[in-house]
């Protein structure tokens, strides 16, 4: 794999991610093989994994997180609901003001009425509440 197209950053947190899954990995007493085998992987692949290999696939790293037993961690990463730079944006992207809509007269609602049009829509899609 030609590591020039990830930025330094990207390669730094892999190689951390990887260290982290072979300390992960020992922690549990589990040899290489014994590890690569419960993942279903070769053990030249789990090297790569714990080296940070950018082109590990992103199924084989959901099965060393599930070996280890914290595939809660992968599933709740960037979690929509724990994502602070989406939340900002979607603040930033709120409406400033919200206009009261114009109340319509009794006639008007009437007149709607004997057109059959009892929704709550108007045809221009404008809630009639």
């Amino acid at each position: 794999m030609i590591h020039g197209k990830y930025p330094p950053r990207v390669l730094r947190t892999l190689r951390h991610l990887g260290r982290n899954i072979n300390i992960a990995r020992r922690r549990r007493r589990e040899s290489q093989q014994q590890f690569a085998d419960r993942m279903g992987i070769s053990t030249g692949t789990l090297k790569r994994l714990e080296k940070g290999d950018p082109g590990i696939g992103i199924g084989q790293l959901a099965m060393a997180f599930l070996v280890l037993g914290e595939i809660n961690r992968l599933d709740e990463m960037l979690a929509f609901d724990t994502d602070s730079l989406g939340l900002m944006l979607d603040l930033d992207r709120l409406p400033k003001r919200i206009h009261q809509p114009h109340s319509r007269s009794a006639g008007d609602r009437q007149r709607r009425l004997s057109k059959g049009d009892d929704s709550p829509y108007s045809p221009q899609g404008e809630r009639g509440f």
